[in-house]
C-alpha cells in the first residue's frame, strides 16, 4: 500500500470516530438542531406579533374607480399603513430606503381590464431582507382577494341587470370572487413567492448556529490536549498533519450537516424559499470553511476547556448581533451597519439573502468576501 492512501485512510477513520460520537450524543444533537429551530420559532412569533401596522406603498392611476375602490379598501384596513406613491420608480426607490415594506402598482387602464373580464394583475413588490415583508404581503393580499371578491360580485351584477360597473359594485359586494391576481415580486423585479415572517430568522440561524456550533468544538480540540488523548493519537502512524486535517474535515461535515437540516426545516416547517441551490450551497459551503477555521484556530489559542467556551460563546453572539444574524441592519444605526460589513456573518448573511433572489454568479462577490 502506498503512503498516500495509507494518510488517507487513517484521516477518514479519525473523521468517522468523531462524527460517529458527536452525533450520536442527544445532548449534541439538541445543540446543534433542536435549539435552532426553537429560537427560529419564538423570532417569528415576536416579529409577527410585534408589527400592528405594515407601511405598504401604492401607485394607482389617477380618475380610475375600480383602483380607488382598491385604494379606499387599504386606507381602510387595519394592518396597513398606506404610502403613496406617483410611480412605480418612485415606489421601488421608497422600497430601497426602507420607507415601505411592500408595494402594489395598479396598471393604467384598470377599470376598463376589470370589465373587459379575464385575469388583471397587480404587481406585487417587496423588500426581502425585512423581517416583516412575509407578513405584509399576506395583509395587502388578503385585502386584494376581498376586493376580488367586490368585483366579481359587480361584474355578475353588470352582467345581469345592465349597469355600470361602479353601480353595479356598490350594490353587490356578496355575490362572488374574481381572477384579480396580484403578480408577486421582488424590489428588483424577480418573480417570487409569499414569505412567511420566520424566513429572515431560519437565514440567520443558519449562519449563527453554523458559527457558534463550529466554535464550541473548539473546546473539544483542548480537551483532547488536556486529557492527553491527542498524545496518544499521535503516538500512533498519524502526524499532526493528519490530526489536523480530520479534525477540520469533522468540524466542517458536522456545519454542512447542520446547514443541511436547518435548510431543509425552513422549507418543511416555516415555508423558507431559499432560492436558487447552487448559489445556497456556494454559500454554505464558504461559510462552512470559515467557522471550520475560526474553531481550529480557537483551539488552539486556548490553553483551558473553560476559556474555549467563555471567548467562543462571546465572539459568536457578538459577531452574529453585529453582522445582522439575529435582526436586519436596517433596524440599526449607519455606524453599526458599516461595521458589520466587517464582519464575516456579514457576508454570509447578505450571501444567504442574495441568493434568495438571484443566481450562482450574484453571490459571487459573497463567496470571494469569505474566502
Amino acid at each position: 500500500m502506498t503512503a498516500a492512501p495509507g494518510k488517507l485512510g487513517r484521516i477518514a477513520s479519525m473523521v468517522r470516530l468523531n462524527l460517529t460520537r458527536n452525533l450520536r450524543s442527544p445532548i449534541y444533537a439538541a445543540s446543534i438542531i433542536v435549539i435552532p429551530l426553537v429560537v427560529v420559532l419564538i423570532q417569528g412569533i415576536v416579529v409577527g406579533a410585534g408589527v400592528e401596522r405594515y407601511p405598504v406603498g401604492l401607485v394607482v392611476p389617477g380618475g380610475d374607480a375600480a383602483a380607488a375602490a382598491i385604494e379606499a379598501r387599504f386606507d381602510g384596513a387595519d394592518a396597513i399603513d398606506v404610502r403613496r406613491y406617483d410611480d412605480e420608480d418612485d415606489l421601488r426607490a421608497g422600497l430601497a430606503g426602507d420607507e415601505v415594506v411592500v408595494g402594489v402598482v395598479v396598471p393604467d387602464g384598470f377599470s376598463a381590464s376589470v370589465a373587459g373580464g379575464g385575469t388583471v394583475e397587480l404587481e406585487l413588490l417587496a423588500n426581502p431582507t425585512r423581517t416583516v415583508a412575509g407578513a405584509a404581503r399576506a395583509a395587502v393580499v388578503a385585502e386584494i382577494e376581498a376586493e376580488s371578491a367586490a368585483l366579481q360580485a359587480a361584474r355578475f351584477a353588470r352582467e345581469q341587470a345592465g349597469v355600470s360597473l361602479e353601480a353595479a359594485a356598490a350594490q353587490a359586494a356578496e355575490l362572488g370572487t374574481v381572477q384579480l391576481a396580484a403578480a408577486r415580486q421582488l424590489a428588483d423585479g424577480s418573480e417570487a413567492g409569499t414569505e412567511s415572517t420566520f424566513a429572515y430568522g431560519v437565514r440567520g440561524a443558519v449562519v449563527f448556529f453554523m458559527f457558534a456550533t463550529a466554535l464550541s468544538a473548539a473546546a473539544l480540540l483542548v480537551d483532547l490536549r488536556r486529557r492527553g488523548l491527542l498524545r496518544r493519537i499521535l503516538a500512533t502512524p498519524a502526524d499532526p498533519v493528519e490530526v489536523l486535517l480530520a479534525e477540520g474535515a469533522s468540524r466542517f461535515a458536522v456545519t454542512l450537516v447542520q446547514a443541511a437540516v436547518l435548510i431543509g426545516a425552513g422549507w418543511v416547517l416555516f415555508d423558507v424559499r431559499w432560492g436558487d441551490p447552487l448559489a445556497v450551497a456556494a454559500v454554505v459551503v464558504a461559510w462552512s470553511a470559515v467557522c471550520t477555521v475560526a474553531a481550529l484556530l480557537l483551539g488552539a489559542a486556548s490553553s483551558t476547556f473553560e476559556q474555549a467556551i467563555t471567548i467562543g460563546s462571546a465572539a459568536a453572539i457578538a459577531l452574529g448581533m453585529a453582522g445582522s444574524c439575529l435582526w436586519p441592519l436596517d433596524v440599526t444605526p449607519p455606524e453599526l451597519r458599516r461595521f458589520a460589513e466587517l464582519t464575516p456573518h456579514w457576508w454570509a448573511m447578505d450571501g444567504m439573502l442574495e441568493a434568495a433572489t438571484g443566481s450562482l454568479a450574484d453571490v459571487a462577490p459573497n463567496v470571494l468576501g469569505l474566502g
